[in-house]
């Protein structure tokens, strides 16, 4: 399975998923904001230092369906300029949005657009049992889950990953990467 978390890094839950993620010997991707990885480099550089990959979820979170092609290109290329040679060939669409343009403008920065199948819709107020339940239940081989480590109280996230961590680490799921070193990249 594959854990992806976006509109990070955040200097306080980012840090506490990292823990968890060691504790499981799990790896997992990071959508970050620019202006997140902007503000927080050392937290950035905790999730690479550990070896998990960073992708490109916009500057802003911007919306990217309908964006005009010059907006498109500042969110998503001030972005990449930012992260550099850190970051992996794969960015993430706030929203999951897109239009007829999102895939060719993405491919034209050298980037792949990754969505989920499993959202537990963490960013609602919801209980950490409630993201667990649903993160286990859909559970299954190639599986990307969608998480957030940003973009408000995330407390109920971490509590629900590590809830859903220990249980599908008892039924034998291993957790990588996208987008990592060995070139995978899923759609």
């Amino acid at each position: 399975m594959y854990f992806t978390f976006d509109d990070g890094p955040h200097p306080v839950y980012t840090l506490q998923i990292l823990d968890l993620l060691a504790q499981y010997n799990a790896q997992a991707t990071f959508f970050v904001l620019g202006s997140e990885a902007e503000m927080y480099p050392g937290t950035l550089q905790r999730i690479l230092d550990e070896g998990h990959t960073i992708g490109n979820h916009t500057w802003n979170h911007d919306a990217l369906a309908g964006l005009p092609r010059d907006q498109f290109d500042d969110t998503i290329g001030r972005t990449q300029a930012l992260l550099g040679n850190r970051t992996t060939p794969c960015m993430r669409p706030p929203y999951g949005l897109m239009d007829a343009s999102t895939e060719d403008w993405a491919a034209e920065h050298g980037l792949d657009v990754v969505l989920w199948h499993v959202d537990p819709l963490d960013w609602r107020e919801i209980s950490a049992l409630a993201i667990a339940q649903q993160i286990v239940d859909d559970a299954r081989d190639g599986a990307v889950v969608l998480l957030h480590d940003g973009g408000g109280d995330r407390s109920a996230t971490v509590l629900g990953l590590e809830v859903a961590l220990h249980e599908l680490t008892q039924r034998g799921y291993r957790f990588a990467s996208i987008c990592g070193p060995d070139g995978h990249r899923l759609r």
